[in-house]
């Protein structure tokens, strides 16, 4: 069954394509636009994720355990970015998840 995600901005109720999304983070994280690629694959690592019903906070915990077992300090650096990126999303951001055909 595939899932059907819909992202809203809290402020206006107004659904969000996922580049807007990324150009209002980048603006937020003073990153320089890019028309190819999600802020520090963003999307591909949550995007994916809530597609399968997994909520931002569900996330952030999944992550902060990821990065407990990292032994690497790229890997506990790309972790506490997706942390930054999960917060940012979860206080601007409404998720709203359904499944069908």
């Amino acid at each position: 069954m595939a899932m059907y995600v819909t992202i809203s901005c809290k402020a206006d109720d107004v659904i969000v394509r996922a580049p807007d999304i990324d150009d209002a983070m980048r603006a937020h994280f003073g990153q320089p636009p890019s028309p190819d690629r999600y802020l520090c694959g963003w999307y591909n690592a949550i995007g994916y994720a809530v597609k399968s019903g997994q909520t931002f906070k569900d996330l952030m915990e999944t992550f902060s355990a990821r990065k407990a077992n990292c032994k690497h300090v790229e890997d506990k650096e790309y972790y506490d970015d997706m942390a930054l990126i999960l917060q940012w999303l979860d206080l601007h951001y409404n998720l709203d998840a359904r499944s069908g055909f």
